[in-house]
Parts: C-alpha cells; structure tokens; sequence
C-alpha cells in the first residue's frame, strides 16, 4: 500500500505492481475502488509497471474532495508527475475513462495510449445511474453473477458516501464527453459490454452506430455478454485485447484488434 499527498493535503492511496514500459495507470469507474483491477495488473504485470489509484472519496483515499472534473484530473496529474511517469498508457472506467480522456487531450506528450471501458459519450447518461452509491452498485452489478464481483463489493469499496458518489456522477455528467473526446490525438481503444446500462443511450441515440469514426488510432469493441465490469465478467478477452493493444507498435492500426468470434461486436 502507498499514498501520495497532494498540495490540498489528500493522502492519494495507490498501488503499484510489476515493471516495464510503458507504464499503464487504471482509474476506477463511480462505484468500487482500485481492487476490481488486481486480476488486470497481475496480468500485465511481467511486462508493465502499472498503477491503480483510488480518487479522493473512495477505497483507501483520505482526506480532501473532488467538486468538479478539474479536481480528479488534478488528483492524476500530480500523481504521473510526481512519480514522473512518462509514455503512460490511460486505462479509464466509467468516470476514470471520461478523466482519461480529457487529461490525454490536455496532456499529450505524457500520455501514449488510452483506454476506456464504458465512457459515457451522449447527453442524459447519468439518468440511469441511482441517487446512492448502494443503489448503484445494484443497478451495475448483475445479481445473477455476485461471485464475479467481489472485489467490487468488499467493505473497502463500499464504503464512498453519498456525496462523493453524487459528486463524481455530477462532475462527469456536466461534461460534453464526445467534444473531449474528438480532441484526443492519441491511440484509442474504447471498449464495452453490451448490457452495460450506462451504454444504452448511445445505442438508443445513434442507431447502434458508434458516434465518432472510425480509423487506425481509434476503434470500438463490444464484449456482447458483459455489463459494466468486462474486466471481470469477461477476464480473458479483455486481458487479452489490452496485452495486444500495449503491443502493437508505432503506427499500428487499431482496427486489427479483435476479440474470439463469440465475443466479437463491432459498430460500423
């Protein structure tokens, strides 16, 4: 266990696990707290230092406040320039996928890759979200499959109270993702599960059509029979594209990522 304190006296609680370049960061999602991305670090780890973090408000953080998107890109930021990390690889859920994106468009030569799962890119997404963090939990956990999540419902990441859950729901809705979005230079890799109720919108709003193109630095996976945690409900595919994405070399096109065929959705 270690923590890094911030200027507004926050006691920033993060791990870290294994070694190599370039180094990948994972930001937690509303609910839950740097735990769920064990499996995902272990993984990577022989070939990856990566970093898991928890936001002020939740898991092991002490101290301080998020009000707004600016203070958890703080949080971040002072944390990859603190342990001056280089060439990082942004590995964002939910609300730590909207934080990544904008700190990749507003920190382009410190971040080389980015990926998100879940990132809310239409207007109203927030509506499906429940007013407690209990509440959320129940909405994005499916109750059917309880054992798949337990280190998202251990007592460390259950106990974020009321107002820093609203809070961080609050602070990433009152964001136009998709502009951020398109200001992204980057390599993408934004990734989905398909009964993720937070992706519904953008099914409902476009279509099924993905609402930014397509190209070698930017593509769309969708793992068909996950929700909102593919990390853990889809271990191996995910694991998967993620070593195949930090793989690819300079200029490699995106597009030739894929998952096994019964896990395979692409928007067009």
């Amino acid at each position: 266990m270690s923590a890094l304190l911030l200027p507004n006296r926050t006691f920033l609680h993060y791990e870290v696990l294994g070694r190599g370049m370039p180094p990948v960061v994972f930001l937690h999602t509303w609910v839950g707290s740097w735990r769920y991305w064990l499996a995902t670090m272990e993984e990577l780890s022989i070939y990856h230092r990566t970093y898991a973090l928890d936001f002020a408000g939740f898991g092991s953080t002490l101290g301080g406040q998020s009000r707004s998107l600016d203070d958890y890109l703080e949080q971040v930021e002072v944390f990859i320039h603190s342990l001056e990390l280089h060439e990082v690889v942004l590995v964002g859920h939910g609300l730590g996928a909207v934080v990544a994106i904008a700190l990749a468009a507003r920190e382009p030569d410190r971040v080389q890759g980015l990926v998100t799962v879940g990132a809310p890119l239409h207007p109203g997404w927030h509506r499906v979200l429940p007013e407690t963090p209990p509440e959320a939990l129940s909405r994005l956990v499916r109750s059917t499959k309880e054992a798949f999540y337990s280190e998202v419902l251990q007592p460390e990441a259950r106990r974020v109270s009321i107002q820093a859950y609203r809070t961080a729901v609050l602070a990433t809705a009152q964001v136009d993702v998709q502009a951020l979005a398109e200001d992204t230079s980057q390599p993408w890799l934004a990734l989905y599960g398909r009964q993720d109720p937070v992706l519904q919108g953008i099914l409902e709003r476009n279509g099924g059509y993905w609402p930014l193109p397509s190209s070698p630095m930017h593509h769309v996976l969708i793992f068909e029979r996950a929700g909102h945690f593919p990390m853990l409900e889809a271990p191996r595919p995910f694991h998967r594209v993620l070593r195949d994405f930090l793989s690819l070399p300079p200029g490699g096109d995106l597009r030739d990522l894929q998952l096994r065929d019964e896990w395979r959705r692409r928007f067009r």
